[in-house]
C-alpha cells in the first residue's frame, strides 16, 4: 500500500492549501474534533437501548516501520514548489512541515462502539470522497451538512487521517487512508490536492491486509489522525469541551466517552463537571469560555429552585423547558435537539439569576430545527432554511420558552423604547450632528438642552429616570455605529437595557448581538449602563453590517422568592 494521487488533468480544479472547510475548525482544533466525532458517533447509534461509547486514544507510529505512510512528507514539501502557491499559502505549509515530527507520529484514535459503522457505497463514500454531502440517515441526527468531517483533517498538521470501519448488516470491513493537502508537484508531476493511502484509490476491504494498527474488531468505526498538532494543555481543552456540548447526552445516558483513559459516565458527568468548573459562574464570552455548571444544575435542581415544563406545540411537537434560579445564574438558556448536543446558549430572554434548559425531543420537530441550523450546528435561524414552516417554528418554540419564563420568573414589567432618528431631529437645540457623533453648540445662549415636541405613538415608553432618547446610525469601514443620546434626570443612573433592532412602525423586533460599546458593559444583547445627569453618547456596534432602527427594553428585576 502506498499514496495515490491522481495526476492533474485539463479541467480539474486547483487546490490551495487554505482550505476552506479546514479553516473552519483549524483555530478551535480539539474542541472541533470532540465535538464533531461524537456527533458523529450519536448519529449512527445502533441499539438505542444501550449508550454510545467512544474512546480517544493516543499512541506512536513508528516512520521507520511504516516508510509508505512517511512518504506523505514528500508531498506536502511538493506543495511548496506549485507556482500558484502564494504568500500565505507558503507560509502554512512551512508551518505544517515545522510540525513534523523527527522519528515518529503522534496519532490519534477515535473509536466508536454500538453505532452501525460505514457502509462502502453510501457513508463511507459521503465522509472519503465526496465534500458538503450527507448521508445521515436519521432525521433527527446531529449533523446534517457534510462539513464536520474536516475537523478531522484540521486536528493534523499533515491534513491526513485513516478509517477503518464495520459495517452491522453484513461485518464487512474497509480501511482507508485520506489526506488533503493542495495542488503539487512530485517527481515532475502536478498532483491533484486529495490523495488516498491503499493499493489504488478504493479502500481495502480484506481484514488481513489492513495494517494491524489500524484493526478493529467490532461493529463501527475507528479514526485516526495522523500527526496531531501539539497543545500542551489537550486534556484539559478536550474533557472540558466534551462536558460542555454532551452533558445532556452523558447525563441520560446515552453517552459514554473515554478521552485518554479518563472515563466520562452518567454516573459521575456531574461530579466531573464540579472538577473542572469549581465555580458556577460563566463569563460573558461563554462560547469561548463555556461553563457547563449552571446548566446541568438546572436540569437537576441542584444548588437552585427549578420547575419542569412539557407541552406538545404546533410544527415542532413534544418539547422540554427547565427553568431554575441561582443569584449567580447569568441569565441564559441551553438548547438541545433529540441528539442531546448542545446547539447554542440564547441570552436574549432570562434575566441574570436565572438559567433555562430546552429540549425538543420530537423526530419531526428535530429534522425541522435541524434545517434552520448553520453548518457548525451553533444556530437555530430562519434565514437557514427558506421554508416559511422555519419562522413559524421559532415564532412558536419563542412563544412556549416566553410563556414558561413569565409564569416562573414573572412578568419582568420591561417596557419597549422607540427611539426616535436623530436624522429627523437635526434641528434638537442646543446639538449639532458630527462625523463622530454628537457635540454641544458653541452658542453660550443656549444652556438648556430641550427635546422638540413630538407626537409619541400610544405605546412609547420612556425610563423614570429619563428626559429624552434619541439615536441616529452613521456608516463607518462598511458597517453601521448607532449614537444614542439620552438626557438622565440623576447621576449615577444605573440602567440595563435589552437591544433590539426592526422597522420603524415596531413591527420588527429580533436580536442582533452587540460587539462593542463606548460606554458600560454588554453580553449578547444587553447593554449595562451608568450614567452621568444631562446629556449622554453612548455609541453602540452590532454584529453585522446593515442600518436598523433600533429599540431598546428596559431590563427590571424582579426579586421572586419562589
Amino acid at each position: 500500500m502506498k499514496w495515490h494521487f491522481k495526476k492533474l488533468t485539463q479541467g480539474d480544479d486547483f487546490q490551495g492549501i487554505r482550505d476552506g472547510d479546514i479553516e473552519l475548525f483549524d483555530k478551535t482544533r480539539y474542541q472541533s474534533v470532540v465535538r464533531e466525532a461524537i456527533q458523529n458517533s450519536l448519529d449512527a447509534r445502533l441499539n438505542e437501548l444501550e449508550p454510545v461509547k467512544i474512546e480517544f486514544n493516543y499512541f506512536k507510529i513508528d516512520k521507520s516501520l511504516f516508510p509508505s505512510i512517511a512518504e506523505i512528507e514528500s508531498h506536502l514539501f511538493g506543495c511548496k514548489k506549485w507556482e500558484k502557491a502564494n504568500n500565505d499559502d507558503l507560509e502554512l505549509i512551512d508551518t505544517m512541515c515545522n510540525a513534523i515530527e523527527k522519528d515518529s507520529y503522534t496519532c490519534l484514535e477515535i473509536a466508536d462502539y454500538n453505532t452501525k459503522g460505514m457502509e462502502l457505497k453510501t457513508s463511507f463514500d459521503s465522509f472519503a470522497h465526496s465534500r458538503n454531502v450527507s448521508t445521515k440517515s436519521s432525521a433527527g441526527s446531529a449533523g446534517s451538512k457534510g462539513m464536520g468531517k474536516a475537523a478531522y483533517f484540521a486536528a493534523s498538521y499533515l491534513h491526513s487521517i485513516f478509517v477503518t470501519s464495520i459495517f452491522h448488516e453484513n461485518k464487512s470491513i474497509l480501511f482507508q487512508g485520506i489526506s488533503r493537502i493542495s495542488t503539487h508537484y512530485k517527481d515532475g508531476e502536478l498532483l491533484n490536492y486529495k490523495g488516498y493511502f491503499s493499493n489504488d484509490f478504493n479502500p481495502i476491504t480484506e481484514k488481513e491486509l489492513i495494517p494491524s494498527i489500524f484493526s478493529r474488531n467490532e461493529s463501527g468505526t475507528s479514526a485516526f489522525i495522523l500527526g496531531v498538532w501539539d497543545e500542551p494543555d489537550k486534556q484539559s481543552i478536550m474533557e472540558k469541551e466534551l462536558v460542555n456540548n454532551f452533558w445532556l447526552a452523558i447525563l441520560e445516558g446515552d453517552l459514554i466517552v473515554t478521552i485518554d483513559k479518563k472515563e466520562f459516565n452518567k454516573d459521575n458527568i456531574y461530579n466531573e463537571i464540579l472538577r473542572l468548573y469549581p465555580s458556577i459562574y460563566e463569563s460573558g464570552q461563554y462560547n469561548n469560555n463555556p461553563n457547563p455548571r449552571p446548566y446541568i444544575e438546572t436540569y437537576l435542581g441542584n444548588n437552585c429552585s427549578n420547575k419542569k415544563y412539557a407541552k406538545e406545540i404546533p410544527i415542532l411537537g413534544s418539547v422540554k423547558f427547565v427553568i431554575a434560579k441561582n443569584e449567580e445564574y447569568q441569565g441564559r438558556i441551553s438548547n438541545f435537539r433529540n441528539s442531546k448536543m448542545l446547539i447554542f446558549k440564547d441570552p436574549s430572554k432570562l434575566y441574570r439569576g436565572y438559567c433555562g434548559v430546552f429540549i425538543c425531543d420530537d423526530d419531526k420537530g428535530n429534522e425541522i430545527l435541524k434545517k434552520l441550523e448553520n453548518a457548525t450546528h451553533t444556530e437555530w435561524r430562519k434565514g437557514n432554511w427558506k421554508d416559511p414552516n422555519g419562522k413559524k417554528a421559532l415564532d412558536f418554540l419563542n412563544e412556549f420558552q416566553s410563556d414558561c419564563i413569565k409564569d416562573f420568573v414573572g412578568d419582568q414589567q420591561g417596557n419597549e423604547i422607540t427611539i426616535p432618528e436623530f436624522d429627523k431631529l437635526l434641528n434638537l437645540p442646543g446639538l449639532k450632528s458630527s462625523k463622530s457623533g454628537l457635540q454641544k453648540n458653541d452658542d453660550k445662549t443656549q444652556e438648556k438642552i430641550k427635546p422638540p415636541k413630538i407626537l409619541k405613538p400610544q405605546n412609547d415608553y420612556t425610563p423614570k429616570s429619563f428626559h429624552w432618547l434619541r439615536s441616529r446610525a452613521i456608516k463607518e469601514n462598511g458597517s453601521y455605529k448607532y449614537i444614542i443620546t439620552m438626557n438622565s434626570k440623576k447621576s449615577n443612573n444605573k440602567i440595563d437595557f435589552e437591544v433590539f433592532v426592526g422597522s420603524d412602525d415596531k413591527t420588527g423586533r429580533e436580536i442582533i448581538n452587540i460587539s462593542s460599546t463606548s460606554q458600560g458593559k454588554f453580553e449578547g444583547n444587553r447593554l449595562f449602563l451608568n450614567l452621568n445627569s444631562g446629556v449622554n453618547e453612548v455609541v453602540i456596534i452590532l454584529e453585522d453590517t446593515l442600518k436598523h432602527a433600533i429599540r431598546l427594553k428596559e431590563i427590571k428585576e424582579v426579586l421572586d422568592e419562589n
